[in-house]
């Protein structure tokens, strides 16, 4: 499980022990079968409880056989927007060249946060909103994505 706070949040009608939630969640780096979910809650105090695992089948793409898949994903930043931070989760099965970047809406370069050569498997990367030395301004980039299995892109609000 991710450290407390550091995943997607829920919405739901918070008024009891128990209750109805509900969570917009990317599955496009999911094969079909189970996933395992880790679910936590918070109090009204803000302590957060234990995590529990929460199995959720998945209509996901299947595994071909004959060979490996070359499949990459490219999560929301966590929080979005940013005020300080964001943490960026992101990913490839093969090994190879990857470049995460971030652009302004008029197509500009603002921050080139990792690229080379990387082993297969999931990353995570803190961008601060900073870019070419600066701070960057309120308002909605661009992140890029580029492996050898295609280009992904995620918006990021940016809220200074």
């Amino acid at each position: 499980p991710a450290a407390p706070g550091a995943g997607t949040p829920m919405e739901g009608a918070w008024s009891g022990p128990e209750t109805d939630a509900i969570a917009t969640v990317t599955t496009d780096r999911f094969y079909a079968g189970t996933a395992t979910f880790w679910v936590r809650g918070r109090d009204a105090a803000g302590n957060w409880g234990a995590a529990s695992p929460l199995e959720v089948p998945v209509n996901g793409v299947e595994r071909l056989p004959g060979g490996p898949v070359e499949r990459a994903f490219l999560d929301l930043p966590v929080p979005n927007p940013l005020r300080s931070a964001s943490l960026i989760r992101f990913g490839v099965e093969e090994s190879g060249p990857i470049r995460l970047e971030v652009f302004d809406l008029a197509g500009r370069l603002v921050a080139e946060l990792a690229g080379g050569d990387h082993p297969a498997g999931a990353y995570e990367i803190r961008w601060d909103g900073r870019g070419r030395g600066r701070t960057v301004s309120s308002g909605v980039y661009a992140l890029r994505y580029e492996s050898a299995a295609g280009v992904l892109t995620r918006r990021i609000l940016v809220v200074r």
